[in-house]
């Protein structure tokens, strides 16, 4: 999750809806495959990033949906308001994210629920212990953030965003080797695999010729290159350009600076996209890039975590879809 401040203009969304092709338009696969729809919730998006308001110990708390964070986090400003206690075993958590890891005291929390969704470990009884950060980022200069829902809370379900229509769907999915057809009928489907235990999903992109690899993280209000990858691109420093009045912030709290770049092609997964501006930055979170809020403002998205796919579908019935050269209809 990043704090970006300043004015941005992009035009890298146009391309991404041209782009996508068809996941395929087969039936959903015989058996018994039951879906099970156990939230449907509106949600508010708070510079471009979704949020939606859980309920923590039966109180309602404004969570930042975050498939970039690997835990669920609590901001420390809002515990007293929650009825959230530290823990009384003093244990603490080490949080790794853009600008490095920092160890963070934690509160015990005795439910988490969105609709009947519940944050609920079987083999683990009493309260959870999740950690308690002191600086949350007021996303898009709104309200603060109650906390975060990370991966080890999102993972337990397939997880459809809707960011143009502002809604957020929880399901889950029993015998079923992909999310019903009627979803995917017009989806692109990107591959993904896990970041080690992370919670957290990488999808392939190709910049030029070469292979990355980036975080799907819906907590980055922007696509972020490592500047470490630059010289794999053939590219130097110099090809930069400072981004005027905007930073990120990283982990250890100090502001990262910005520049911009422009790629004349990039692909992620199955889609092609052509002149596509870029943020880079100096961070480190186990990939290449971060694949950002920005990127998805338009488009509904699907997320099965256990079968680590993701689907892409455009939100206007409209748009016109492109594979191998036909341009089917979309319905």
């Amino acid at each position: 999750m990043a704090d970006i401040a300043g004015p941005i203009e992009r035009r890298r969304l146009a391309r991404l809806l041209a782009a996508l092709p068809l996941a395929g338009c087969a039936a959903d696969p015989p058996g018994p495959c039951r879906v099970e729809a156990l939230a449907a919730v509106p949600l508010e998006l708070a510079g471009g990033c979704p949020v939606v308001t859980a309920s923590i110990n039966g109180r309602p708390a404004r969570m930042l949906v975050d498939t970039g964070a690997a835990t669920v986090v609590i901001n420390a400003a809002s515990a007293p308001r929650l009825g959230l206690h530290r823990d009384p075993f003093r244990r603490r958590f080490a949080l790794t994210g853009v600008g490095g890891s920092r160890l963070e005291d934690a509160v015990s929390v005795a439910s988490l629920t969105i609709g009947q969704a519940g944050f609920i470990d079987p083999e683990i009884a009493g309260d959870h212990v999740v950690p308690l950060v002191p600086d949350l980022p007021r996303l898009g200069g709104g309200p603060p953030l109650d906390g975060v829902l990370g991966g080890d809370f999102l993972s337990r379900y397939d997880v459809e965003l809707d960011l143009p229509r502002r809604r957020l769907g929880l399901y889950r999915l029993r015998e079923c080797q992909a999310p019903p057809a009627a979803w995917t009928r017009h989806a692109a489907l990107i591959p993904a695999e896990a970041d080690g235990d992370t919670h957290r999903l990488l999808v392939p992109v190709r910049i030029g010729a070469a292979p990355l690899s980036a975080v799907f993280d819906t907590g980055s209000q922007l696509t972020v290159l490592a500047m470490a990858l630059l010289p794999a691109l053939g590219l130097e420093p110099t090809a930069l350009q400072p981004l005027a009045a905007a930073h990120a912030t990283g982990t250890d709290r100090r502001p990262l600076p910005l520049w911009t770049l422009r790629v004349p092609a990039m692909a992620v997964g199955p889609l092609r996209l052509r002149d596509v501006d870029l943020v880079v930055a100096d961070f480190r979170v186990g990939a290449d890039m971060l694949l950002g809020a920005d990127m998805m403002a338009r488009v509904r998205i699907w997320i099965s975590y256990a079968r680590r796919q993701i689907f892409l579908a455009p939100a206007a019935r409209a748009v016109a879809w492109r594979l191998a050269g036909a341009v089917p209809e979309a319905r």
